[in-house]
């Protein structure tokens, strides 16, 4: 009976740790800050400045708050299909690494069955050519013995 190997410790090198935080504050986390800022900057300056004060119908003012619900609508389903990408993602690299090693691991079982059942295979031929040699090294000394005028 093989008993299923041990499972392996999540453990994380603190060093790549560290690179991969900093790495995500500088292109991740500043840039959708700097981002949020400016939209909000504009948005802002867009409601407080009063440009030319325009009289506008209740029917248009209507229309215009459903083609905002509308958008509101889509935006927030693209929303919160990015957030399910987004904590994919964060899953996926919280857990990959130990997946790509139990994978490396088996590969390299994999390598080591291969290089063992080739090495059996090529000793064979190898063995045959030896052999093959031998005898027509052999054949070759015979008919110089007895034959030295036929020799090349």
């Amino acid at each position: 009976m093989s008993a299923a190997p041990p499972p392996l410790p999540k453990v994380r090198n603190p060093r790549t740790a560290a690179v991969i935080r900093r790495e995500v504050l500088w292109q991740i986390t500043v840039p959708v800050g700097v981002a949020l800022a400016l939209t909000l900057a504009m948005m802002i300056l867009i409601v407080l400045g009063r440009g030319a004060p325009v009289r506008v119908g209740a029917l248009a003012d209507f229309s215009l708050m459903l083609l905002i619900g509308i958008a509101f609508g889509l935006g927030l389903g693209l929303f919160a299909v990015l957030a399910a990408l987004v904590y994919g993602l964060v899953y996926l690299l919280r857990e990959a690494p130990f997946w790509f090693k139990r994978l490396q691991d088996f590969l390299w079982g994999v390598a080591g069955q291969t290089k063992a059942m080739t090495r059996q295979v090529d000793n064979r031929i190898v063995g045959v050519h030896i052999s093959a040699a031998a005898l027509q090294s052999i054949w070759a000394q015979l008919r110089a013995l007895f034959a030295p005028w036929r020799t090349p």
